[in-house]
């Protein structure tokens, strides 16, 4: 996996993650640094922008103000190319090879021993949605059931409580993007 190569080769304080097809803002880096250090935060993430392919703007998506373990077993709030992490936070982690969802398991590891990530005020990133990118809802699901099972020792016994939470917020994330962005503020 070319992020755990990159992850390897690390020599920085700060990591951040920028796929090819997404973009971010000047000072996405420098602003979110200067939160961190402001803060003392180790992981942080931001709001983002939802693009077309052409690079037009279709949407903003909203992040809850702060997420821990269990708030992030509900769905993945936190974009990857919206997070910066400090070095030292990741260690020797790396992400797990798996087809998909890899940024969210990812997550979740960095979240053990009551560890937070906080929402960095403004949106420095632009995610390109293209079609057939995530669009195979099933998959999807199998996937975030992969996760949960593999990232918690009731991940078995959570499953049947959080996965109609994960279907209903990824519905609203889907189809009602505007209640989507008032409730995920409010956790």
């Amino acid at each position: 996996m070319s992020r755990n190569t990159a992850l390897d080769l690390v020599q920085g304080d700060y990591i951040a993650f920028l796929d090819s097809d997404d973009c971010w803002v000047d000072n996405k880096i420098e602003s979110q640094v200067k939160f961190m250090l402001n803060n003392n935060y180790r992981f942080v993430y931001s709001s983002y922008d939802v693009i077309s392919m052409a690079g037009e703007h279709c949407y903003n998506l909203c992040a809850p103000s702060m997420v821990n373990k269990r708030k992030l077993l509900l769905s993945n709030f936190i974009g990857c190319s919206t997070v910066v992490v400090a070095s030292s936070l990741v260690g020797e982690m790396r992400q797990r090879n798996i087809p998909c969802r890899n940024d969210y398991m990812f997550w979740l590891d960095l979240l053990k021993d009551g560890e937070m990530a906080y929402r960095c005020p403004g949106v420095f990133s632009s995610y390109r949605k293209g079609v057939g990118i995530s669009s195979n809802k099933l998959r999807n699901f199998k996937f975030y059931c992969y996760v949960i099972k593999n990232s918690s020792a009731l991940g078995l016994l959570l499953l049947p409580i959080i996965a109609p939470i994960f279907l209903t917020i990824n519905l609203l994330k889907k189809r009602f993007i505007g209640l989507y962005n008032k409730f995920v503020v409010k956790l």
